[in-house]
């Protein structure tokens, strides 16, 4: 009864094996098996992507490591030479480059919701009892309070904030106004009851962390501030925002009432490639988190028009029919003034 076929091993194995039994004819081998190689796949790395990697020690792989589908591995007695292909066609790179930051999701809701607060007179204090007001709390987990922070801004927006009639937060905001609000006096009402406020938000890299710190209240004019200095540097610099690096601070000021509160300050810092400046870590968070509320924006008020434009077309006629066989028309268009 015939055995069992032996298993075929790979080329890898079987050129190693044939190295350690006969190293006279192992030269022979290697220079055949080299020159079967298909000459395409020994192109450099500049031309196809492949890359070569040398290596001194024969045996510092395990030998399971040493048959890659991927590429070809040759091996010989002081050198390791092994050969990984990644060719594209330049249509596949074209595809690639059309469909450029395809898979993402551009949902508001999927954007960092980590806050950084400004903490008040009226403040709800850090459980670790290091907080007092003036001072920011971060986004972290430890709720780190401090009095100066690093941003690189990624964005200033709009966004309106829904506060129940005690002015509490009611955890809700919205890019654009929903459609249940009316205007009344100075404020949109919902129609539960709570009231919307418009506040200026930015967002972007504080301390490292990606998060948002909102303008409420007396705070706007500062974001106006900030917003006109920001476009001056910009339009000389040439950059965006998120190429620049700024140091947020707090003062004590007093309101009509000669009541104290605490206001944000701002200073700028530097720009990208200057010393101080933000590095490339933080200015691709920056730009990344910019293009997501950009489409975020977009996308609320392009449904905010859409629902506006059925509103108007379900809306009934108010025109005046006229029994000579006219075209209907406004009351007031046969007036010659």
């Amino acid at each position: 009864m015939a055995g069992k076929p032996a298993p075929i091993q790979p080329l890898s194995r079987r050129y190693s094996a044939s190295l350690k039994q006969d190293p006279a004819t192992a030269s022979k081998s290697g220079a055949a098996a080299t020159s079967a190689i298909d000459p395409a796949m020994m192109r450099i790395p500049q031309e196809c992507g492949s890359r070569i990697r040398i290596s001194s020690h024969a045996d510092s792989l395990p030998a399971d490591r040493l048959a890659r589908p991927a590429g070809i591995e040759l091996k010989s007695q002081n050198r390791k030479i092994q050969i990984m292909t990644s060719e594209l066609s330049p249509d596949t790179f074209a595809l690639l480059k059309a469909r450029a930051g395809q898979g993402v999701s551009n949902e508001a809701a999927l954007h960092t919701q980590a806050k950084v607060r400004l903490l008040a007179n009226t403040s709800k204090m850090p459980k670790h009892g290091q907080g007092h007001p003036g001072l920011y709390q971060l986004a972290d987990e430890a709720q780190t309070c401090i009095a100066k922070m690093r941003v690189v801004p990624a964005i200033l927006y709009s966004v309106y904030v829904e506060k129940t009639p005690d002015e509490k937060f009611a955890g809700r905001d919205y890019l654009a106004l929903p459609p249940d609000v009316v205007r009344e006096d100075y404020v949109w009402r919902c129609g539960s009851g709570n009231f919307l406020e418009h506040t200026p938000r930015l967002a972007g890299v504080f301390e490292g962390l990606e998060a948002e710190f909102d303008f409420s209240r007396t705070a706007s004019k500062v974001a106006r501030a900030f917003n006109t200095e920001a476009k001056s540097r910009l339009k000389k610099l040439k950059l965006p925002l998120g190429a620049t690096t700024w140091e947020f601070g707090a003062h004590e000021l007093l309101n009509t009432r000669k009541q104290p509160y605490w206001s944000p300050t701002y200073a700028y810092v530097a720009a990208a490639g200057e010393p101080n400046g933000p590095s490339e870590a933080d200015i691709m968070k920056a730009l990344a988190i910019a293009d997501i509320v950009e489409a975020a924006i977009a996308e609320a008020m392009k449904e905010a028009n859409e629902r506006a434009s059925r509103a108007i077309e379900s809306r009934p006629a108010n025109r005046i029919e006229y029994s000579t066989g006219k075209t209907p028309a406004w009351p007031d268009d046969d007036i010659p003034f």
